[in-house]
């Protein structure tokens, strides 16, 4: 994105994405909805330039967003909310007309190629071969949202990004170092880049904390059917960084 856009910059974008947690929970959607709709617009952010008063939308924000949560939920959800309600949810910023001239550009940015494999399906399969419990599921759950968040994530494999939440969640809840080191090497993954995504994703969970403006992912994870895993002291994870180095 970085080599494309000249009127984004990683404020914007992690402000969009925070509000596009808000959305995509207002309309109860699947969770990987919302991470398809993030895949859609960085792709699309990558490779067409967009300036910024095209994207007055919820503090100067991309249309390229909402129009990629439509896209998605058509794709992923049996009952998609309308278009209508999309431009409703932006306060009538933007027309049907509008949105469906941006679902024709990134369609065509896309070459038409909707079907990929996000990190949260990859996540899932992760989780099923270690048998996380609960809470550890949901933890590395907590972690990969806030990766969609770090601009410094974008571009990195599904697969890494997968690895690091559940690597963050396997050292929090303080699983034997052997257990670790066999899930990285039969999942046949690079471990410098995975301890790499894992800080940078601590690191983002951190700075969500810190801000009283980026709230969405702790809202969403601070329901008892999540194990209020947001509240969890994470803050902890340092003494592992600490080890790493």
């Amino acid at each position: 994105m970085r080599a494309v856009q000249l009127d984004i910059n990683s404020d914007m974008r992690r402000i969009l994405v925070d509000w596009l947690v808000d959305v995509h929970a207002r309309f109860a959607l699947k969770s990987e909805t919302l991470h398809k709709s993030v895949f859609f617009m960085d792709r699309f952010l990558s490779k067409v330039d967009i300036h910024r008063n095209a994207l007055q939308l919820v503090g100067r924000l991309a249309s390229p967003g909402i129009t990629a949560l439509y896209m998605a939920a058509k794709v992923e959800e049996v009952s998609p909310p309308s278009i209508q309600s999309f431009v409703y949810v932006c306060d009538n910023a933007y027309t049907k007309l509008h949105i469906v001239d941006m679902e024709a550009r990134i369609l065509h940015a896309a070459d038409f190629r909707l079907v990929v494999a996000t990190a949260l399906q990859i996540l899932t399969l992760f989780a099923e071969q270690l048998g996380l419990h609960a809470q550890e599921f949901w933890l590395a759950r907590y972690f990969l949202d806030y990766s969609m968040v770090k601009y410094s994530l974008c571009g990195k494999r599904a697969s890494f990004l997968a690895a690091a939440a559940v690597l963050l969640s396997l050292y929090y809840f303080q699983r034997p170092a052997a257990a670790v080191d066999n899930f990285i090497k039969v999942n046949c993954l690079e471990i410098g880049e995975v301890r790499l995504c894992s800080y940078l994703v601590w690191e983002a969970v951190l700075e969500g904390k810190s801000s009283a403006d980026f709230t969405a992912i702790e809202r969403k994870y601070a329901d008892a059917a999540v194990f209020r895993v947001s509240e969890l002291p994470v803050g902890a994870l340092q003494s592992f960084f600490a080890a790493s180095n």
